[in-house]
């Protein structure tokens, strides 16, 4: 038995491609929030929280589907 078989697979691998970008700008996103919230700049800020929302649910969704597709068993 060569080392490779011996080796533990995992049952599922993380990609740290989009789904990594995608948390960064919805992080990015909320702390622009925040911060134009705690300033007073109500417009701004209600538009960095919506972009902060959209970018998070497609970071999850683009997760979720890395999740489920990413690695085929050979």
């Amino acid at each position: 038995m060569s080392y490779t078989e011996r080796v533990r697979k995992p049952l599922f691998t993380v990609h740290y491609g989009k789904e990594k970008s995608m948390f960064r700008w919805g992080i990015i996103f909320l702390v622009i929030a925040l911060i134009a919230a705690a300033l007073g700049f109500g417009g701004l800020a209600g538009t960095a929280a919506g972009a902060a929302k959209i970018v998070f649910v497609v970071g999850i969704i683009l997760f979720l589907v890395s999740l489920f597709t990413g690695r085929k068993r050979p």
